[in-house]
C-alpha cells in the first residue's frame, strides 16, 4: 500500500550515502518548504525513513545545530574532503524525543481524548515510545511527547470530532485556529473555491 511516498534524486541519495560510509562532510543545495535555497555544510549522522519521506540527520555548520534535511528537497550534493572527526559529537537522539519528524526546542506532553471508533483504533496503536493511554469515561486519553505542533495537529484532524485537544493551551488552539479556516473554506461557493 503506497502512501505520501516522495521521490528522491538517485545521485544526490547516493552522495550522502557516501558521506556517511566514509565519514566526511557534505556541500548540500537545500530548499525549505517555502521555495527559498540555501547552501549548507553538514556533518551527516544517519539516514532516517519515517513514513515514505527521507530524512538526514545531520549537523548544520550554518545553524550550529543538529537539522532534519527532508532529502526531496536537496536538489545537490557534494562530499568534501573534509573528515568527520572521530570524537564528533551530535545529538542522534534527538528523533526519539518527541512525536513525530519536525521538531521544535520545547519537549511538553500533547493530551488528547479519543471517543467513538477513534478510541478503539487509538487504544491499539503505537505513536511514541513514551506514550500513556488511559481509559476513560467515552473513549480514551493519549499524552504523548510534542516539540513542533504541525504533525500531531494533522493527525488529530484527521479524526474530526472524535478528537479533542485536553492540553497543553496552545496546541488547543493551533488545532481550533485550523478548523475554523477550514470551516470558512467550505462555506464558500464551490465556484469561487482557490484553484478549482
Amino acid at each position: 500500500e503506497w502512501i505520501e511516498v516522495e521521490s528522491v534524486d538517485h545521485q544526490v541519495f547516493e552522495c550522502i550515502t557516501d558521506g556517511l560510509v566514509k565519514g566526511r562532510f557534505l556541500n548540500l543545495l537545500y530548499r525549505s518548504i517555502k521555495g527559498s535555497e540555501s547552501r549548507r555544510e553538514v556533518a551527516p549522522q544517519r539516514l532516517i525513513n519515517y513514513q515514505g519521506r527521507w530524512y538526514l540527520l545531520a549537523y548544520c555548520q550554518l545553524r550550529n545545530s543538529d537539522r532534519l534535511f527532508h532529502i526531496s528537497r536537496i536538489s545537490r550534493a557534494e562530499i568534501t574532503k573534509r573528515r568527520i572527526p572521530p570524537d564528533f559529537a551530535s545529538d542522534s537522539d534527538i528523533i526519539e524525543q518527541s512525536f513525530g519528524i519536525f521538531r521544535g526546542q520545547e519537549v511538553c506532553y500533547a493530551e488528547i481524548l479519543f471517543t467513538d471508533t477513534a478510541a478503539e483504533l487509538v487504544r491499539h496503536q503505537y505513536w511514541h515510545k513514551d506514550q500513556r493511554v488511559k481509559e476513560v469515561k467515552g473513549g480514551v486519553r493519549l499524552s504523548l511527547p510534542v516539540s513542533d505542533y504541525r504533525e500531531i495537529t494533522m493527525k488529530i484532524l484527521q479524526y474530526g470530532a472524535m478528537a479533542k485537544v485536553i492540553g497543553p493551551p496552545e496546541l488547543k488552539q493551533k488545532v481550533r485556529e485550523e478548523v475554523l479556516l477550514m470551516g470558512e473554506m467550505y462555506r464558500r461557493p464551490v465556484d469561487k473555491v482557490p484553484g478549482g
